[in-house]
């Protein structure tokens, strides 16, 4: 059986490590921005410099929806039971186990795999409300959910 709180802390894990990727990539991409501006003159330093800003801009993009994720993932409740499936929930399934909570993707927790699901995603939606050994269908395939923690 798998456990909310490590499911939350493999969700956690995989978010900083994202954080902390992104983090690089945006130093990165300042540092060389300063060095084209050290080293450039004329329409070619325009242009290297513009790219360098785009790319940084793209960084910061993604770093601020990665914080947002993990805004969003430390408010969920990990001591609350769930009857039926809400955000927060773990809905384990006889095709596998979601955790609805926010977009993170496919994590690995003692050699079993979980998907981190955002509310806004069409599974959760269907999956939303269900309570254990309810029965659903979505996009042709059948779901029993097994458990809900």
């Amino acid at each position: 059986m798998v456990d909310k709180f490590k499911i939350y802390e493999a969700c956690m894990s995989s978010i900083e490590s994202r954080i902390q990727a992104i983090q690089e990539a945006l130093d990165a991409a300042i540092t060389a921005g300063n060095e084209e501006t050290k080293s450039s003159v004329g329409d070619k330093y325009e242009t290297g410099r513009a790219m360098m800003q785009m790319e940084q801009d793209k960084q910061r993009t993604q770093l601020g929806k990665a914080i947002l994720l993990k805004n969003e993932l430390s408010q969920i409740n990990l001591k609350r039971q769930y009857k039926k499936i809400e955000k927060g929930a773990v809905a384990i399934t006889d095709a596998g186990c979601y955790f609805i909570a926010t977009s993170i993707g496919k994590v690995t927790v003692e050699e079993n795999v979980i998907y981190a699901i955002s509310t806004d995603a069409p599974l959760a939606k269907a999956l939303m409300e269900k309570k254990e050994n309810d029965v659903l269908f979505f996009q042709g395939k059948k779901f029993i959910i097994q458990k809900i923690l």
